[in-house]
């Protein structure tokens, strides 16, 4: 079957049209020193490429603005300099939320650069700094629209408010990026939002239809050729202790990640006893349904080149071949890592990402060696084939081999400067313990611009597919997707002159057994949903559903839902005041009918940000209220979140969370302090509080409290 559908890609190229030439830049080189805590137009920096000015992407396309926008590329040898100067007409308005690395940066003043070193339009680098030289970094693929972004890479800014706006300056080592450096022209973007005015600037791709994200309208950097990155040695090695009140005594333990240049491209990796004690605290969710949630990965070894792994294209949370959380985690234990071996990037027009771990014997559970390997051709205007496979099974009860293949063709020059994206898979996999069809495929097409956009898609999950290492919720299924969106953006001075945009949606889901007969369709309708021009959000839902259960589940507590089959409809309400302001308020609720009772649920958040960025604070709440034939049951989540921040490089971070599933207060901070970019010090401090309940009258469930301390420090050469 895939054979039939890889050259649905090749025949849909011939509709494409030739775009608007992209925007060139050639970068200025030195030899001598570069300032780098304050921006100059003296010394080095006459020498820089220059770009004089950045072009309204939106609300209005082309039209002036008084956001002047310049930005100067500077490089030396082994480092990649760009300095950016945000001129602002009110600099006292200028937005910053947080000062934490890593913090989302979609209400703040920002600037973001993406950076394609091979300028294939596949892969590329995203590098994101607020007002106040906050850094966040992701990575693009072909299977998205937008980055990833738990990847953490090293590198440095410095930004600094002055009388007309502010600057910032991103110091880029080339062991940071995986090219050639035989290559002398690389793909590059740049773009500058405010929130306020909600207005985007871009260098490259300037319609409603682009983003700075879009690397088919990328632009060229030249002047890259005979960049170095030295011999690319990088080692980082930790020590750690840490304690609890379990009664296990004091420990201690150490352990070093290492990192080679293989080729000019490729990168290998080598991690013995990796700890990630630091990773950002889990986010608890609610779940009322029979199917497994998905959480995503925060641990930096496997985060390194994760761009390279994904597979296909809009699979979403359906279908994740290689699932990085199921190596040294199962059913919540932690599982140790002895060693693991990585490879990742580029070689030629083929990009690679292999894994390899060792896990230790835990938790019942041998130890298990774990496999996965990627790789994807770069066939040519904008074609990508690909394939993967993994083995290994996490809980050793089993062996298990997945492989597939599959094809991505993307476009933005589609009946001229539209953007248009097809892709097909095909995947099996073997040792499976269950009969039955264990193989699947699937196809996709989707149409995704500012004012119209559609897209279909089709799968099948045999009910014996079976990937160990990956993420698969349905099987057994045969899935049918339709979705079409509608986004006018009315005229500034007609009635709805208030409105930025409005947003109707229309997504409809069929989903059989394999045997064709119906178990699920549900439709997501949204007659109403629109952002004013100061930011507020209004919308309203309605989302009917059928659901054949063949076997019950525990909703909540001991409240069971019998199999059988359910029809019913759910309505959502839902607000959010303007995301640029200090403080922030939205809420959500739903109602209606649920299997055969109802359901009423509520949510809600309110947060805080001091206007340096030094404070946040944010509280969320969930409440679900049920009432079944089998019993009535409600279920709460409560989250409190503190934040605070020296600088970019010194801060505190808290979030404590309370549900009534667990009964149980957790609380995580973080302390860290980035001495330098890869070098961090951290203290961490884990504690769960049992809550007297009904369900635990005693409060005999495990309480913990754990204090770990580690240094991690980067050499390289």
């Amino acid at each position: 079957m895939l054979g039939r559908l890889i050259p649905i890609p090749l025949l849909l190229c011939c509709a494409a049209a030739a775009g608007a030439v992209p925007p060139s830049i050639t970068v200025g080189q030195t030899r001598g020193p570069v300032r780098i805590d304050t921006l100059s137009h003296t010394g080095a920096w006459k020498q820089a490429g220059r770009i004089h000015d950045l072009v309204q992407q939106q609300p209005d396309p082309g039209a002036p603005t008084p956001f002047a926008t310049q930005v100067l590329l500077l490089r030396t040898q082994n480092t990649l300099y760009i300095a950016i100067e945000a001129v602002d007409p009110h600099p006292a308005r200028i937005n910053v939320h947080a000062l934490t690395r890593d913090a989302t940066q979609r209400d703040d003043d920002h600037v973001t650069v993406v950076i394609d070193p091979h300028h294939r339009g596949r892969q590329a680098f995203v590098f994101q700094v607020n007002a106040r030289g906050v850094r966040r970094d992701g990575l693009i693929s072909p299977a998205s629209s937008h980055p990833s972004w738990s990847w953490n890479g090293i590198w440095n800014a410095h930004a600094r408010q002055t009388a007309t706006g502010w600057t910032v300056l991103l110091e880029i080592p080339a062991a940071t990026l995986r090219f050639d450096p035989a290559l002398d022209h690389w793909g590059f973007n740049v773009a500058r939002y405010v929130p306020r005015d909600q207005l985007t600037l871009n260098w490259a791709g300037h319609t409603l239809d682009s983003s700075v994200y879009d690397l088919q309208r990328e632009g060229t950097l030249s002047g890259m050729g005979g960049f170095q990155s030295g011999l690319g040695l990088r080692a980082t090695p930790y020590v750690l202790a840490s304690g609890s009140d379990t009664g296990e005594r004091f420990g201690h333990k150490a352990g070093a990640t290492m990192t080679a240049a293989l080729t000019p491209g490729l990168t290998g990796a080598l991690t013995v006893r990796p700890d990630f004690a630091e990773a950002e605290a889990e986010n608890q969710q609610i779940n009322l349904s029979p199917y497994p949630q998905f959480l995503p990965e925060h641990r930096r070894f496997f985060l390194e080149g994760a761009n390279l792994f994904t597979f296909a294209a809009g699979l979403g949370h359906h279908f994740i071949p290689f699932y990085s959380r199921r190596i040294g985690l199962i059913n919540g234990n932690v599982i140790p890592i002895d060693g693991g071996a990585k490879m990742v990037g580029q070689a030629g027009p083929v990009s690679v990402g292999a894994l390899d771990v060792q896990t230790a014997s835990s938790a019942g559970v041998g130890s298990q060696n774990l496999f996965a390997g990627r790789a994807a051709w770069d066939v040519g205007e904008g074609l990508t084939l690909g394939t993967i496979v993994t083995h290994g099974d996490p809980t050793g009860q089993m062996r298990n081999t997945f492989y597939g293949a599959d094809a991505v063709w993307q476009t933005s020059s589609f009946a001229g400067n539209k953007n248009f994206k097809t892709s097909a898979w095909g995947a099996r996999s073997t040792g499976n313990r269950l009969p039955g069809n264990a193989s699947g495929w699937g196809a996709r097409v989707s149409y995704p611009n500012d004012l119209w956009g559609w897209g279909l898609e089709y799968e099948v999950y045999g009910d014996a597919l079976d990937p160990a290492l990956g993420f698969l919720p349905r099987p057994g299924t045969r899935q049918s997707h339709v979705w079409l969106k509608y986004q006018p953006r009315p005229s500034a001075g007609g009635a709805f002159g208030w409105a930025r945009q409005f947003f109707y949606q229309l997504y409809l889901h069929y989903d059989t057994d394999i045997s064709n007969r119906l178990v699920d369709w549900r439709a997501f309708i949204v007659p109403f949903d629109v952002k004013t021009d100061s930011g507020t959000h209004y919308e309203f839902d309605v989302s009917p559903h059928f659901q054949r259960l063949d076997s019950p589940f525990n909703v909540a507590d001991d409240v069971y839902i019998p199999a059988g089959d359910y029809r019913y409809n759910r309505y959502t309400l839902q607000a959010d005041s303007p995301g640029s302001n200090q403080w922030q308020v939205g809420g959500r609720t739903g109602f209606g009918t649920f299997y055969n009772g109802r359901l009423k649920n509520a949510s809600g958040y309110v947060s805080y940000a001091t206007r340096s960025g030094h404070w946040l604070f944010k509280a969320q709440a969930e409440d679900d209220f049920g009432s079944l034939p089998a019993g009535s049951f409600v279920v709460r989540l409560y989250g409190l979140g503190v934040t605070w921040a020296r600088d970019p490089n010194v801060m505190l971070s808290n979030l404590a969370q309370y549900d009534t599933v667990s009964h149980q207060v957790a609380l995580k901070s973080i302390f860290r302090w980035i001495i330098r970019p890869g070098s961090d010090f951290y203290i961490v401090f884990d504690h769960n509080v049992p809550v007297l309940t009904n369900s635990n009258p005693a409060g005999t469930e495990t309480s913990a409290n754990v204090l770990t301390l580690k240094l991690a420090w980067t050499f390289e050469s």
